[in-house]
């Protein structure tokens, strides 16, 4: 039990409990506030390196100085809290929370086991509140405010939580104290004010909602000079005259503190010195643009599936004012709120263009609710699912038409609103992502979009079994439509997006019965058996997967998307000479994106085959050719071209263009922050792994910090974690594989749907530490996983040489045999520097006994990073 405990919330306090008593501890301002920052930043049980200490404690100081300084704090710290409770060594510095607990650290860990009662008895007050060291660096203020509203934000999210839950079991009493809870954690938060009023009327409290509604307005009064919303003002009106319903609540503000994100990205003068050009992203620190969707273009009809695909869901009653007045068109499902309109000549173009939409018509669905809105300027609606429709036809052009939707958000309903800030924080990779689908789904629990953009969001922050329940939820209450759902209903998009929930949560098969399931629904279908063939090809099950792609010829009357799917079947069941002859066609027969695909593929499957230098020119030649003609964010050439040069030995150079594609095209710098974020952390990780493979620890402990600073502003939960990758090659450099592997398995957020690299090197760390049989399920679900995006970094034969490897070792020579024979028909007519790994692999499929047990990769091959 921890004999140390440090009190951050409502103020700071450091107390000992010896005896059953309490003794308080004594601590100048800074070496306190190097405790606190170590007891917050480690809560994740990653130790904080001693350079990120130095920046934010005495940036003003030489490096040598603030080493001393930190030193000496650290001897202070000692004196007080234990020799044992710091845990340091030359890089780096922890608190051992066996020694050391914070009410922070509790307050995490509760909301993580879902006791949000219990983790708001730890929230006393704001985090460090009060709490002021003399020569603070401007860094340290900083994060001293991130980290204050982020802890805030959960524990608001909490009250509101709690406050549904309890007026969903008709407890008045909890209802309300909760929900006043939220309201005096944000109390500018008119959302919140209007929740606890509508609270305390239902349960009979008038008066009490009366004076809440009083406060605020003298606040506002006093304080900003201001009066309420129109929506708060009508709803306080409705209860003074209780003969009137209350309307819809709705505000006009954007939906969380996390929301606004304006930080430019440093300029990059010259990206050849790669080591320069990380320490500089590491002293700016700030985030910017890139797009979820960077390779698999071919996969567009699945990924419309999982990020746009929202439906109005059963038929409206239209019932607008012809005068143009703002009305709510009203759906038949009570559970489904309303849509602002103001004519009926925009409800008729809307209705006709969501029925397209839903009906798989992008296009057309773009078409007329562009009209509709083009008939009412002001339907925020109407640009909102135009914009969703969009992103699978013109991505730009969809986040411009987004854009629109927020700006109008201010006129419309609350739910309206609340969905709205959800579709711009996914179109825009932002971290609000979760809050604001968290903020829509606990005030409208009902609703099957909610429950859907929850889900989404749950997964994308890296919880795919915690998507589950959302979209199966969401499935429930999507709307009934008295046949085979459309295939852009929410249901249909909540089931593909359930199947995919399953493959990154690692479990293929409930994923396969998920896909046959929709296909039992939808047996016409072209997606959704391109889906289910998806998965049967991942599950190696590829006669069957083929027949599922045969019936979505059939059903859709062929269409490449079909060649490149067969091309993915035949590269995983190792016939490489047809996936690349259907490749080579479509690049000579498809327009320019379908051209830059093949390519890509073609790439992938070349270095499958070992066969590098053609794919080197492939990449340098005819991808970059067809390239030239999109206007493309990410230049895939270069990123394939630095795969095959670091298959090649050449780290550098490698690094380099790896560097480069970290820095897009300033035309395009004003998209959003937070892609632009992903796109830095993903290219710096790659750029690591080659500095890493150069042997350059110095240049990657200054990369991987750039990481983190970088992935903590993506809204992907995945790269928040990619530094910690980099950690583990520098614990693998110092021949420490019992650490790194800590950190590889914290880095993984899906083995299936993973990042290969992370996979690879997990397995080599077992192994060296003489656990072999550790390393195989690792391998085998990566196997699985897609040949493109995270994937597509380790091909599918290496990991295959290291998965018979791993069985080799583990004395299992029957699997081993399997893997081994894969390996030698993939690298029959490899490059040269694959034939000591093919010699080995024939020499092993010769002998009868299981041979010795061996440590290392075998002779000759090259080591993947």
């Amino acid at each position: 039990m921890p004999t140390i405990h440090l009190r951050l919330f409502g103020g700071v306090q450091l107390s000992t409990y010896e005896d059953g008593s309490a003794r308080r501890l004594t601590l100048p301002p800074k070496p306190m506030a190097l405790l606190a920052y170590l007891a917050v930043a480690t809560a994740d049980d990653i130790p904080i390196r001693r350079d990120v200490l130095l920046a934010l404690f005495w940036p003003e100081l030489s490096t040598q100085n603030a080493r001393a300084a930190l030193r000496q704090m650290l001897f202070q710290l000692r004196r007080v809290v234990g020799e044992n409770a710091l845990v340091t060594d030359r890089d780096t510095v922890a608190l051992d929370p066996a020694i050391v607990e914070s009410d922070v650290g509790a307050f995490e860990r509760l909301l993580a086991h879902g006791d949000r009662a219990a983790a708001l008895e730890a929230y006393k007050g704001p985090l460090l509140d009060g709490f002021f060291v003399d020569d603070m660096s401007a860094e340290m203020e900083t994060w001293i405010d991130a980290q204050r509203s982020r802890v805030a934000r959960k524990a608001f999210l909490a009250c509101c939580a709690l406050a549904d839950e309890a007026e969903q079991s008709r407890n008045g009493l909890d209802a309300a104290r909760w929900a006043r809870a939220a309201v005096d954690l944000f109390p500018d938060d008119e959302i919140a004010l209007r929740r606890l009023i509508a609270i305390l009327t239902a349960f009979g409290d008038r008066a009490g909602a009366l004076r809440a509604a009083d406060e605020f307005a003298r606040r506002l009064e006093r304080e900003f000079a201001s009066a309420p919303s129109v929506e708060t003002q009508s709803l306080v009106a409705s209860i003074r005259s209780p003969r009137s319903a209350p309307p819809p609540v709705s505000d006009s503000r954007p939906l969380s503190p996390t929301t606004a994100e304006a930080v430019a990205a440093p300029a990059v003068e010259n990206v050849n010195d790669t080591r320069r050009l990380v320490r500089d992203d590491l002293a700016q620190g700030s985030p910017v643009a890139s797009d979820a969707r960077a390779f698999a273009h071919w996969r567009a009809s699945l990924a419309a599936m999982l990020f746009v695909a929202v439906s109005v869901g059963a038929v409206w009653v239209a019932r607008a004012r012809a005068d143009g007045i703002r009305r709510a068109v009203e759906r038949e499902s009570p559970d489904s709120p309303p849509i602002t309109m103001s004519s009926p000549g925009t409800w008729r173009l809307f209705k006709a263009g969501m029925d397209r939409y839903r009906a798989g018509d992008n296009r057309e669905g773009v078409r007329l609710l562009s009209a509709a809105l083009a008939d009412d300027s002001t339907c925020a609606m109407c640009a909102y699912y135009a914009g969703r429709a969009d992103e699978i036809v013109d991505n730009s052009r969809a986040r411009r038409t987004l854009q629109v939707a927020m700006r109008l958000s201010d006129r419309v309903s609350e739910p309206e609103r609340l969905l709205i800030h959800f579709g711009w924080a996914d179109a825009q990779n932002s971290p609000a992502r979760r809050a604001a689908a968290e903020s829509l789904v606990t005030r409208y629990p009902k609703w099957a979009e909610a429950q859907m953009a929850a889900g989404e969001a749950v997964m994308m922050d890296g919880d795919a079994s915690g998507a589950i329940d959302h979209l199966r939820r969401a499935i429930a209450d999507a709307p009934a439509t008295g046949s085979a759902p459309a295939p852009n209903s929410v249901a249909t998009a909540a089931a593909v997006m359930l199947v995919n929930a399953y493959v990154v949560g690692d479990s293929l098969p409930a994923a396969l019965r998920a896909a046959r399931a929709l296909v039992a629904r939808q047996k016409k279908s072209r997606t959704v058996w391109m889906l289910l063939s998806h998965v049967l090809s991942r599950s190696g099950r590829f006669d069957e997967a083929r027949a599922a792609l045969d019936s979505s010829t059939r059903y859709a009357g062929g269409t490449d998307d079909d060649l490149l799917e067969h091309a993915d079947v035949e590269i995983r069941a190792g016939n490489f000479a047809t996936a690349d002859e259907i490749l080579r066609a479509l690049a000579q027969t498809g327009n320019p994106q379908e051209k830059v695909d093949a390519y890509w593929i073609l790439t992938i499957s070349l270095r499958t085959q070992g066969r590098v230098h053609e794919a080197l020119d492939v990449a340098t030649g005819p991808l970059r050719e067809a390239e030239a003609t999109l206007r493309s964010e990410i230049t895939i050439s270069y990123i394939a071209e630095a795969e095959a040069l670091l298959e090649l030995g050449d780290d550098a150079r490698a690094a380099e263009l790896f560097s480069r594609e970290a820095h897009l095209r300033d035309s395009l710098m004003i998209a959003s922050p937070a892609t632009v974020a992903r796109q830095r952390a993903w290219m710096f990780t790659q750029a690591g792994a080659c500095l890493a493979a150069e042997g350059d620890t110095t240049a990657l402990a200054h990369i991987a910090d750039s990481v983190r600073a970088w992935g903590q502003r993506s809204g992907l939960g995945r790269d928040r974690q990619l530094y910690l990758y980099l950690r583990g090659l520098l614990w693998m450099a110092r021949d420490r594989p019992d650490s790194a592997l800590s950190f590889f398995r914290a880095v993984t957020v899906s083995q299936t749907d993973g990042f290969s690299r992370v996979n690879l090197e997990r397995a080599r760390a077992s192994i060296l530490l003489g656990r072999p049989r550790e390393a195989i399920p690792v391998l085998e679900h990566s196997l699985a996983g897609p040949i493109d995006a995270g994937n597509s970094y380790v091909t599918r034969t290496e990991v295959q040489s290291e998965l018979a490897r791993a069985y080799d070792i583990a004395g299992m020579t029957d699997s081993a045999a399997t893997y081994y024979t894969d390996v030698v028909r993939a690298w029959h007519d490899a490059d040269p520097q694959f034939r000591s790994a093919v010699l080995h692999a024939e020499s092993r499929l010769e002998v009868d006994e299981p041979h010795p047990p061996h440590r290392g990769a075998p002779n000759g091959q090259k080591r993947s990073r």
